[in-house]
């Protein structure tokens, strides 16, 4: 059934209606909550559940207007508003019983809040403004504390209050009404507390810094960055960087947070990766992983800016996904080899600080509420997970200690039984010596009174025995160098007197052409032990290389060094033989069909380095080789005219 109204009436009715919505509205707008009482007894009082919150989601607006048109709605509990450019307008009424002191104080959270305004009604229907946010230098704060903190004076009539929050940060907004004494206490206690967890993270980082430094070891070395960004997050997030930087410029903070929580998440996934070594296992998802970093240092660049709000979730979201696969892969590491305690302790530490990152991510992205606990969470992961690697890092560098120490066993064993080689070889050289001589003695007096056919055999007898003590002459000089046994005997030689005197004992020697640059040059060397050398290296280009072709030796001496080349035309060597060659008794493929035990070279380098120059060779197979000796001394080059005129 309808009800016909007149026109002009129904439009009245229309216009009441509307009015007494609107008036609805602004009444319930500026209905406040009910008040919160402090009694004599209250020392601590959290607002979590006494508040109301309005926001402006472009963050224009003034406290008139938002008295006057904020929607404000009750929250349960502290409430996250992720990272948002939105401005969150809270109010509360703070009511003292008459016997309770007027005296309080207000603090307010979290300690990395850019901009907090809190407007505080006076007597005069006016409301005073106080600013706070770690964006207020540290020592123009009214109180100094870490977080921020204001002084009230509470009237013996309820008492709103309204509070302005805003921030490039995640909003994280909580706060409480304390007593002065039982805060002083509360603070004293805190500062206790986080005092000994950031001693612990500094003891961390200097003790794995130093030895992960010590023992060249990444995984030390990359523990410690990573403790490095817990240090910074935690000194931001706390409250504490302020108190310790005190800078002018709120930016250094918000760079200090943003690098621990950036920072933070790229140092955690190098760590895993360096802990799982992913690079022999799981090479293609390192390859990913890496990857994925990219996006999360180029969020570095924008963590003291406003950018920053909208870089934090995705990294926040990136890297809690690389955390939980990384996770995977150490679960799959424990499913092939469940019998490696470091394993397990790692993916203890690994799921406490895994679970920590993602439960206070969830907090600041407003997934979850904001309680203790979870603003929290990270902490207590990150302790449990410091505790849990320390104990897994002690284990691994008690096992390289271990192995350190088996190693050095092993390597004193093997220096002692070369040592009795090398005396062995050694005595019986001088065993060898005497009787050789005397064969080759006995072989030159006879050759004196026959000839024909016994003169060719003891010429025979003669050339091996003088060969065999040619041999024993260069195990006695290669058993010497190792032993460190030689002692130099430098004097100016010339290089002319020394090139002719190597030639002399080689077979072949009229192949040889020799360039002296200048002729009469001098140098100082060992004269006995550098002849050997070279007449070894000139010996193997004779012996590697066609009759028909020549051996080149260049001697040339400048101002400061003595380089001399040796060049054939021979046989050459593979890439192969040249990585082997110096290795004592080693002949490359080519040289097997000739005469030699492969001792020339390796007594020719260790002569050379013992005068402290280098011996370089190159060579190719069916091209020749090239032997380039290289010594740095202050020549004695004399000029025949110059030796005239003295």
């Amino acid at each position: 059934m309808k009800v016909w109204l007149p026109p002009p009436l129904l439009r009245l009715c229309r216009l009441c209606w509307a009015a007494l919505l609107l008036c609805g509205l602004a009444l319930s707008a500026q209905a406040l909550p009910p008040p919160l009482p402090l009694s004599p007894t209250t020392e601590h009082l959290p607002l979590a559940g006494h508040m109301e919150r309005h926001i402006d989601p472009g963050g224009q607006q003034t406290l008139d207007e938002v008295r006057a048109q904020g929607q404000f709605a009750a929250v349960p509990s502290f409430a996250t508003g992720g990272y948002t450019a939105a401005a969150h307008w809270y109010r509360f009424t703070l009511a003292r019983t008459a016997a309770s002191p007027a005296h309080w104080l207000l603090e307010c959270g979290a300690a990395y809040l850019d901009d907090i305004q809190v407007f505080v009604p006076q007597a005069d229907g006016r409301f005073a403004e106080h600013r706070l946010g770690d964006h207020v230098p540290f020592a123009q704060r009214p109180l100094q504390t870490p977080l921020h903190t204001l002084k009230l004076d509470l009237p013996a009539t309820p008492l709103t209050l309204y509070v302005r929050v805003h921030s490039t940060s995640s909003l994280v907004f909580f706060s409480s009404v304390w007593r002065a004494d039982t805060f002083t206490a509360k603070e004293s206690q805190e500062n206790f507390y986080q005092g000994l967890f950031f001693g612990m993270l500094v003891l961390t980082i200097l003790m794995y810094g130093l030895l992960g430094s010590w023992l060249r070891d990444a995984n030390l070395l990359v523990y410690a960055a990573y403790v490095v960004t817990l240090l910074l997050f935690y000194l931001g997030s706390k409250g504490y960087a302020a108190l310790l930087f005190a800078p002018t410029d709120g930016r250094w903070l918000d760079a200090t947070t943003g690098l621990g929580v950036i920072g933070g998440g790229i140092a955690a996934v190098l760590m895993w990766n360096q802990f799982l070594d992913l690079k022999q296992h799981f090479p293609r998802l390192r390859q990913v992983v890496f990857l994925c970093i990219v996006p999360m240092c180029g969020a570095l660049l924008g963590i003291a800016s406003p950018v920053y709000r909208e870089l934090a979730p995705y990294t926040l979201l990136l890297s809690n996904t690389l955390a939980w696969l990384l996770t995977g892969v150490l679960l799959w590491r424990l499913v092939q080899t469940p019998r490696q305690p470091i394993l397990w302790l790692y993916l203890f530490a690994f799921l406490a600080a895994t679970l920590g990152v993602a439960l206070q991510s969830a907090m600041a992205t407003g997934l979850v509420p904001l309680n203790p606990f979870t603003a929290n969470s990270y902490q207590i992961g990150s302790f449990v997970h410091i505790l849990a690697l320390n104990l897994a890092l002690a284990w691994r560098v008690k096992n390289m200690q271990a192995e350190r120490l088996h190693a050095e066993h092993e390597a004193a064993t093997s220096r002692a039984k070369a040592q009795e080689q090398r005396q062995l070889v050694a005595m019986l050289s001088h065993e060898f010596r005497n009787p050789l001589a005397a064969i080759s003695r006995s072989a030159q007096m006879l050759l004196l009174d026959v000839d024909g056919p016994t003169a060719s055999r003891l010429e025979g007898i003669r050339d091996n025995a003088d060969s065999l003590y040619a041999l024993v002459d260069k195990f006695l000089a290669v058993e010497s160098l190792d032993g460190h046994a030689a002692m130099l005997s430098r004097q100016a030689t010339r290089l002319q007197a020394l090139v002719a005197a190597a030639l002399r004992g080689c077979e072949g020697s009229a192949r040889v052409a020799v360039n002296i640059t200048p002729q009469d040059a001098r140098f100082s060397l060992d004269r006995s032990l550098f002849g050997i050398a070279l007449g070894n290296l000139i010996g193997n280009a004779l012996a590697y290389s066609l009759q028909d072709t020549l051996v080149n030796v260049h001697v040339k001496v400048n101002a400061k060094d003595l380089e001399i080349t040796v060049i054939d035309k021979g046989m050459g060597m593979s890439g192969e033989d040249l990585a082997r060659l110096g290795t004592p008794y080693f002949r490359a493929a080519a040289a097997q069909k000739t005469r030699g035990i492969g001792l020339g070279f390796v007594l020719a380098r260790k002569i050379v380095t013992a005068h402290g120059g280098t011996l370089d060779i190159s060579s190719a197979p069916e091209q020749g080789t090239t032997v380039t000796i290289r010594l740095r001394s202050t020549p004695l080059v004399e000029k025949t005219s110059q030796r005239r005129k003295a």
